[in-house]
């Protein structure tokens, strides 16, 4: 988890890189299994900076599809991250995360 989190990162809540790395470690402790499913909403490269906000379930059991979502206890999350090049390696430099709703995956955006 270390090496994909840059050493100079922050975020709004002044946490940096051991605090962040530490809340996702007790978050993978905490559960017997982790499967993701994603929505890439935007991303954006600026100056040497991706720019991205990803909606993003986590379930203990796998998730096929959005329409899973209902019938799953997940935990959604929006993520606007920043990542930079560090070392020939894209690196978390900046993240901001808020509580989402299984209808988030469900707005017109977000069916591709």
């Amino acid at each position: 988890m270390k090496k994909l989190v840059s050493p100079d990162y922050s975020d709004v809540e002044n946490r940096g890189a051991g605090d962040v790395v530490s809340i996702a470690a007790a978050y993978i402790r905490s559960s017997k299994s982790i499967y993701l499913f994603s929505d890439l909403e935007s991303a954006a490269l600026k100056d040497d900076r991706l720019e991205a906000r990803v909606l993003t379930a986590f379930a203990a059991r796998p998730i096929m599809d959005r329409t899973a979502l209902a019938r799953l206890k997940a935990d959604i999350y929006w993520f606007d991250i920043v990542l930079v090049q560090e070392g020939g390696d894209w690196k978390l430099l900046e993240a901001y995360w808020r509580q989402a709703m299984v209808d988030d995956f469900f707005r017109e955006e977000n069916n591709n």
